[in-house]
């Protein structure tokens, strides 16, 4: 489970997190919220960004909305994570992320086999493909962007709606750094073979917001990654 998984990778997780349900004290949540100034509620066993709520402060509707839910379901509080400015400026309405996705061969070697930003729609909080957001595929070697972005409807983007920012030819800040960070979080857990790593590039550096295992593969496929080969031979 999602609590499992942040345990296990809390040396590769940089924001403050905690655990919620039914009998957590009040007065923890509130301190946690209170020293954050904002936070993030993530159900324990939602997926696709559903079900998140972004808690402003102890007043507002999505905190009172939080602990009537916690009554019945498991969270994961944690910090708001922030964009670093490179990143905020394509889109700064939602957190943007770096997709990688790893396969690890029958010798052991880890293959970074793709590198895609999310980026959330103008306006939007979320990043999630399904939500709207554009994806865009960097050239693994050197970290630039190659190709035109998509949506999920697969609708072409030259530039990212709402803040007009030229994404062919961007390069992810950073990126000698995030490689090396791909490969030790994929030595972590070697025995999962294919995963895809969310991950975010923050002030303070690079931050994993999730690990999905298998990797989902739609928007993987829609930028034509030849991977099936590479799998077959090396499963």
């Amino acid at each position: 489970g999602k609590v499992e998984e942040y345990k296990t990778f809390s040396k590769y997780i940089k924001r403050e997190w905690l655990e919620v349900n039914k009998e957590t004290q009040i007065q923890l949540i509130e301190a946690f919220i209170t020293r954050h100034g904002r936070a993030i509620a993530k159900p324990v066993n939602g997926e696709q960004g559903k079900g998140v709520l972004k808690i402003e402060d102890i007043e507002g509707t999505e905190y009172k909305i939080f602990l009537k839910e916690r009554e019945n379901a498991s969270y994961i509080l944690e910090e708001n994570v922030c964009n670093c400015p490179e990143l905020a400026e394509i889109n700064s309405s939602s957190l943007n992320t770096i997709r990688a996705t790893t396969f690890v061969q029958n010798d052991g070697t880890i293959r970074i086999v793709s590198i895609i930003l999310r980026v959330g729609a103008p306006g939007s909080h979320v990043d999630n493909w399904g939500a709207g957001g554009v994806g865009y595929n960097f050239d693994i070697e050197t970290g630039i962007c190659n190709m035109y972005g998509k949506d999920k409807k697969n609708k072409p983007y030259i530039y990212h709606p709402g803040s007009n920012v030229q994404m062919i030819g961007f390069k992810l800040p950073r990126y000698d750094e995030l490689k090396h960070y791909v490969n030790d979080l994929a030595n972590v857990f070697p025995e999962a073979r294919y995963v895809g790593w969310d991950i975010a590039v923050t002030p303070k550096g690079f931050d994993l917001i999730e690990m999905n295992c298998p990797a989902g593969h739609d928007m993987f496929q829609s930028f034509d990654n030849p991977i099936y080969d590479l799998m077959k031979k090396n499963w």
